[in-house]
């Protein structure tokens, strides 16, 4: 069976279109976008939405004309896709471990603008490796312990000690805290 292009499903029946299928109500979607880029028009903080849930290129290109200075992902290859749809500022909201997801975040740097969170110093090594093999310069966040039992630092002075670490590394630029 042959899937049908996006334009020629509008007006079909549910069932008669092939699963797994994203199917968006634009007006909602639209409307959406620009509520968020309304809340924070004129505010000191900059939207930057997380791609969790549509990992569409196209939909984070359309949070970027609306204002959004850059994009969210939880995972190198959500960025990847993304940068594979021209969206060329990315935030990696999840700490990358492995030499295999630290070349790939760095060859990534060198094509977009990317960040990336930190929470420990260990990971840094890895980190500012990566970035001088790709001749590139990682931007990196502390990632902050809010209180969800997942990932960040536990304290100030933590936190305080991971900025002056990233800030040493010749191949890392300390961005401030997520």
């Amino acid at each position: 069976m042959s899937v049908p292009p996006a334009d020629r499903i509008v007006g079909h029946l549910l069932d008669a279109i092939d699963t797994p299928a994203l199917l968006i109500d634009l007006d909602g979607l639209e409307a959406n976008i620009a509520a968020m880029a309304a809340l924070c028009a004129g505010m000191p903080q900059r939207l930057r939405p997380h791609a969790k849930t549509h990992k569409s290129p196209i939909i984070a290109a359309m949070q970027r004309q609306a204002g959004a200075v850059g994009i969210c992902c939880a995972k190198i290859s959500e960025a990847e896709a993304l940068a594979g749809g021209r969206i060329d500022d990315v935030l990696i909201t999840t700490p990358l471990v492995g030499a295999p997801k630290l070349a790939r975040l760095a060859a990534l740097a060198s094509r977009v603008h990317v960040t990336t969170v930190v929470d420990n110093i260990e990971a840094l090594a890895g980190l500012a490796e990566a970035a001088i093999r790709a001749g590139t310069t990682l931007d990196v966040l502390v990632e902050v312990y809010v209180g969800q039992n997942c990932c960040g630092v536990r304290s100030p002075e933590a936190a305080a000690d991971l900025a002056d670490a990233i800030a040493r590394q010749r191949s890392l630029r300390f961005a401030g805290l997520h």
